[in-house]
């Protein structure tokens, strides 16, 4: 609808929705889907904190400011040229990563079934940028960055070598190959945060996003909190507030391990000697000890 949310108030009987352009909705729910930098998120906190009831109690940990440790430019390419990479070749999926040496970039590759490639460059920055910096706030929030932003960071990494090309006997082939046979519209670029979220509903109002997984998390959450809005008997606020309560109870558990497990993935492209000892000893596992990690992971 090209609406930016500015704030919104809520009842027992309703919730409004106030947009930059001065456009109001009125409804009986208010799902935040709005990403990392969510308007919703903060006009709920908001309020919670002007609340002094004690289900309006936020932890300390949801009050602190979104901290940033890096940003990513990430693509999937068109289906390529098995004779110029063959590193698509084959049913299973290849990850190939790079840890820049004396840089602070680490890029992968991932091998699809439809013989593309998806591709992900992460600049670390060198000290922690908190969220409570307005004019990097204002930036971030700009979608994706814009195409200059994007372009930029393209040029920046473009001569990379890539690993599907030095595996596999074409150490000439770097990141720019991949770009160029990357549409425009497959490209993003994005600032990864740290932080889970303990507080993820009030009143009428309710958070869902990512956690870890990425756009998997999203559709979990989406799908998860779709059937129990479906089976509302009413409308009311303690229907409500009790299918929201279920739903971060189904949810958030996961969301946890799957926030722990990326914390813990992101830092084993640290170039310290620690990382690199667990980097040699992981590319060394047999194939069947990934496949039984993996088989726990999605049990859970």
């Amino acid at each position: 609808m090209g609406k930016n949310i500015v704030s919104f108030s809520q009842d027992n009987d309703a919730v409004v929705v106030t947009c930059e352009d001065g456009a109001e909705f009125r409804g009986n729910i208010l799902v935040g889907a709005d990403g990392v930098y969510s308007s919703v998120r903060r006009n709920m906190y908001a309020q919670m904190m002007q609340n002094p009831s004690k289900e309006a109690q936020l932890p300390e940990s949801d009050k602190e400011q979104l901290s940033f440790t890096s940003t990513c430019l990430v693509g999937q390419t068109a289906p390529l040229d098995t004779s110029k990479f063959p590193f698509v070749k084959g049913t299973d999926c290849k990850v190939g990563s790079v840890v820049g040496d004396n840089r602070p970039y680490t890029w992968s590759v991932f091998s699809m079934p439809d013989e593309s490639i998806c591709w992900m460059v992460t600049q670390h920055f060198n000290d922690e940028i908190n969220s409570d910096n307005s004019q990097l706030l204002t930036t971030l929030t700009q979608s994706e960055w814009g195409p200059d932003k994007m372009n930029t960071m393209c040029d920046q990494v473009k001569t990379f070598p890539i690993p599907c090309g030095a595996l596999y006997t074409r150490p000439s082939l770097v990141v720019g190959d991949l770009i160029e046979a990357t549409h425009k519209d497959k490209i993003s670029r994005v600032i990864l945060e740290e932080k889970l979220f303990k507080t993820w509903s009030f009143g009428r109002t309710v958070l869902m996003g990512d956690a870890g997984l990425g756009a998997v998390a999203a559709i979990q959450d989406a799908a998860v909190l779709s059937d129990l809005i479906f089976h509302l008997e009413d409308t009311s606020q303690q229907a409500i507030s009790h299918a929201f309560q279920r739903y971060r109870e189904v949810r958030y558990p996961i969301a946890k391990q799957s926030y722990e497990t990326s914390y813990q993935m992101s830092h084993l492209n640290e170039q310290s000697w620690i990382s690199s000892f667990i980097r040699k000893v992981m590319n060394n596992l047999p194939k069947w000890i990934w496949y039984r990690v993996l088989d726990t992971i999605l049990a859970k």
